[in-house]
């Protein structure tokens, strides 16, 4: 999935590791690796990071090339000046903190946790699989979380595709 600050490099399928652990700056200014950890406990480079704030898509590569990785997969960046646009959904199933209640519009309001570290597997309508990291780094973001607050959030789901007012049922 492209990242509107970083470019995203796969080196190794994730599904090759039983966790993994990203190690910030680890590989110079800007360039985080993250480190598929096996099942005999041994790690290995599976994925680099570079910010798009100091590298463009092209210095990226040529910093790979430099340093000889074998690289299975580039997603540069996305624009995030308003031009391009990424629509994402995702429909995952989490436990909800505390009591819920519904609001004035017929809405259930809730404190609930984003999500919890791991790799995610998601079914594509093209039949194909994705799967996605969700790093620490990612659930401490602030502009991760300002992003997620007011968001529907379902008990189950109702069979329409999206959550509305009249299909919410407390």
């Amino acid at each position: 999935m492209p990242f509107p600050n970083e470019h995203a490099i796969r080196i190794k399928e994730p599904d090759q590791f039983r966790s993994l652990r990203r190690d910030n700056n680890k590989l110079g200014e800007g360039i985080d690796a993250i480190f598929g950890i096996r099942n005999d406990g041994e790690s290995e480079i599976a994925s680099i990071r570079f910010k798009k704030s100091k590298f463009t898509a092209d210095e990226a590569k040529s910093w790979l090339k430099e340093h000889d990785f074998k690289v299975q997969g580039f997603e540069p960046a996305i624009n995030t000046d308003g031009n391009d646009f990424l629509e994402v959904e995702r429909f995952d199933r989490i436990g909800l903190k505390g009591k819920a209640k519904r609001t004035d519009e017929g809405f259930i309001f809730a404190h609930a946790p984003i999500a919890k570290e791991g790799i995610y597997t998601y079914h594509l309508s093209n039949g194909k699989t994705r799967r996605e990291l969700v790093d620490h780094e990612t659930l401490s973001n602030n502009d991760s979380n300002e992003s997620l607050k007011m968001k529907s959030v379902t008990n189950g789901h109702p069979p329409d595709k999206f959550v509305t007012s009249k299909n919410s049922k407390f």
